[in-house]
């Protein structure tokens, strides 16, 4: 402890004072503190976060307690958040940052939070969908027939393709859709048949390119 508290002093992390210590960096702050929340149980604190958090100063420190409860398998912690702030509509960021810091340890509730804020978008824009495949690839099915089902994935007739964030939302949306589709078809082949036939009504054309290469593998089994 003591050559970790000498390291952090040489770093320029912590500020040592005549009789205080502070830290330098406001995100290492924020890190210890939800750390000391989480491991010593401060029921009482998180409960006042968990009350307020739409505080703007509460913000970065409740982001700290999902992510650190998160990496701890603390998921009762971290769920109990995710919920409340799902209730506020806010944090989109947040969850952003959560989920590709642990998509490994997502689970089902969860996703439903996902869906509720409409964040699966972004998720998909964000490449983690095919990454979800491997580890979790229920989960991976039904947030690709969420996914599916957005008006987003359509470009519309006699669009013009200028590059607006719109857009590369959209065109995002489709290469991960169909980049997920097609992982799983190759380590799952026996789980992708139900979900091609809901997909090949899709409005996509790298979907509908994805199917067809499906098929063109022979792995509809």
């Amino acid at each position: 402890m003591n050559n970790a508290y000498y390291n952090l002093l040489d770093e320029g992390v912590l500020r040592a004072h005549e009789k205080t210590v502070e830290f330098f960096h406001q995100t290492f702050f924020e890190y210890a503190a939800a750390r000391a929340l989480i491991e010593k149980d401060e029921q009482e604190q998180l409960e006042y976060l968990l009350n307020n958090t739409t505080l703007l100063e509460n913000r970065a420190i409740i982001q700290q307690v999902i992510l650190y409860a998160k990496g701890k398998k603390k998921d009762e912690i971290a769920h109990r958040f995710l919920e409340k702030l799902s209730e506020t509509n806010l944090y989109t960021k947040m969850f952003a940052i959560d989920l590709l810091k642990h998509i490994e340890n997502i689970t089902e509730k969860e996703v439903e939070i996902y869906q509720s804020l409409n964040f699966v978008a972004r998720m998909a824009a964000a490449g983690t969908l095919p990454r979800l495949v491997e580890v979790n690839p229920e989960v991976a099915i039904g947030l690709i027939e969420i996914l599916s089902k957005d008006g987003r994935l359509a470009l519309p007739e006699g669009e013009t393709f200028r590059l607006d964030k719109e857009l590369v939302v959209r065109l995002n949306m489709q290469y991960s859709l169909s980049e997920a589709l097609l992982k799983l078809a190759e380590l799952y082949p026996q789980k992708v048949r139900p979900l091609v036939e809901k997909l090949k009504a899709v409005e996509s054309l790298d979907i509908q390119k994805a199917i067809a290469e499906i098929a063109r593998k022979g792995l509809l089994r």
